[in-house]
């Protein structure tokens, strides 16, 4: 029984090392680039490392408005899935930003709004990714086996996403600093061209 719970608090330990060991990747990757695909597909990659869910996944909204584009490094899911759309109405993802809270189910099989992304899927952790106080994304996990997630679970990836939430903001702030940066360097162009041909004509 003692060697049991020895066995069982070590490989507590150790879960909770590998899970501290992802997050710091994911603040080193945020903090290291202003490009958000490179945040998020090493954070994807980490996150599978850890091997605790089958399945990872992040959608965004679609350009066009059109429900949530799946991003392409998602792990696991059917081919069909690959570069495809969730709907807002009949997805876990899309009831996750639509209501801006997170979901854990414990059996999938029991939720009307489920889509399937593969049919060994029992259970799913979805939460909402912020930036600037606004939903921009849902970060998404699964598992093939049933009631997969806990409440600690839900903090360990609200963490993530939360890191992730930061990067879209960074890329986003750099990327209105450069073209307000392009748009000064284009006035300043004109004058300089404004002030020539006054002086020409003087």
């Amino acid at each position: 029984h003692d060697i049991t719970e020895r066995k069982r608090a070590e490989q507590e330990i150790a879960r909770h090392l590998a899970r501290a060991q992802v997050l710091r990747e994911v603040m080193l990757a945020a903090s290291s680039t202003l490009e958000f695909n490179q945040v998020l597909e090493r954070t994807i990659g980490a996150l599978w490392a850890m091997l605790e869910a089958e399945f990872i996944g992040f959608a965004r909204p679609a350009e066009d408005g059109d429900g949530l584009e799946i991003y392409q490094s998602q792990v696991r899911f059917d081919l069909e899935m690959e570069n495809s759309r969730m709907p807002l109405d009949g997805s876990v993802c899309g009831h996750v930003f639509r209501t801006e809270r997170p979901a854990v189910l414990g059996d999938v099989r029991q939720v009307p709004y489920y889509l399937e992304g593969h049919p060994r899927v029992r259970s799913e952790l979805a939460v909402p990714v912020r930036a600037a106080g606004e939903v921009i994304g849902v970060l998404n996990v699964e598992s093939c086996r049933l009631n997969a997630f806990a409440r600690e679970d839900l903090t360990f990836y609200s963490a993530i996403a939360g890191q992730l939430g930061m990067a879209l903001e960074n890329a986003r702030l750099y990327k209105e600093v450069y073209r307000y940066a392009g748009e000064l360097a284009n006035a300043v162009t004109e004058l300089r061209t404004l002030d020539r041909l006054k002086n020409e004509f003087i």
